[in-house]
């Protein structure tokens, strides 16, 4: 390559790179044409899922601190000295 045509790249990547941080519109064409707007969808689609994700996660988790809990509650009942289970079987 030329240095004429190495200086020509160089101007052509300074004003490609002004205008995508100065044109609002062409920055927005650029984004369209390398299919940014495909990429961001796909991202939202995600959060969205991600987001139900983790409701149910939440849900299950309460859920599952439910059942702990009752669990706890029926061994000390059925191991407490009152039931006469205390030493397994006896």
């Amino acid at each position: 390559m030329t240095d004429s045509a190495s200086a020509g790249d160089d101007e052509l990547r300074r004003r490609l790179l002004r205008l995508l941080l100065e044109d609002e519109e062409f920055r927005l064409a650029v984004a369209g044409a390398i299919g940014l707007g495909e990429v961001l969808e796909e991202l939202r689609w995600l959060r969205r899922k991600s987001l139900e994700h983790d409701k149910r996660f939440n849900k299950m988790n309460r859920r599952l601190s439910r059942i702990e809990m009752e669990l706890g509650a029926l061994s000390e009942s059925f191991y407490s000295p009152a039931s006469g289970m205390t030493s397994g079987m006896s």
